[in-house]
């Protein structure tokens, strides 16, 4: 969801950490990306409600601050969101060669066609 919606790379959503998802707001912060700027991203309601649904079954170590994990408790790496997203991709006959890095490029064309260009989405104002 988070790919299609907020066109993150992979090393941000699995660096994205508790205090970085404001749902009441509707705000996801992400730190440090490439070109080490920080920047935030308007949440849609449909991510919101999924962010929700999955804070409600998600089980971690109370030191874990990463937002999404493991099933043993821990952070996802890299590796592991590239796996599930294939299996998914798979499951959903996604028949495609498709990536991680395709749903990042999908969401810049949905953005486009939906009158977002540089100047006017900058600033979450598409």
């Amino acid at each position: 969801m988070l790919f299609l919606q907020a066109g993150l790379r992979v090393s941000e959503l699995v660096a994205l950490s508790v205090d970085d998802i404001d749902l009441e707001n509707g705000l996801l912060h992400v730190r440090q990306s490439k070109g080490k700027k920080d920047r935030n991203i308007p949440l849609e309601t449909q991510a919101i409600d999924s962010l929700k649904k999955y804070l409600a079954v998600r089980e971690s170590d109370p030191e874990c601050i990463s937002f999404f994990v493991a099933r043993n408790g821990t952070s996802l790496d890299v590796r592991s969101v590239r796996y599930l997203a294939a299996k998914y991709m798979k499951k959903a006959g996604i028949k495609k060669k498709a990536s991680v890095h395709t749903l990042r490029h999908t969401y810049g064309t949905h953005k486009v066609d939906r009158g977002c260009h540089r100047e006017s989405c900058v600033k979450g104002r598409w």
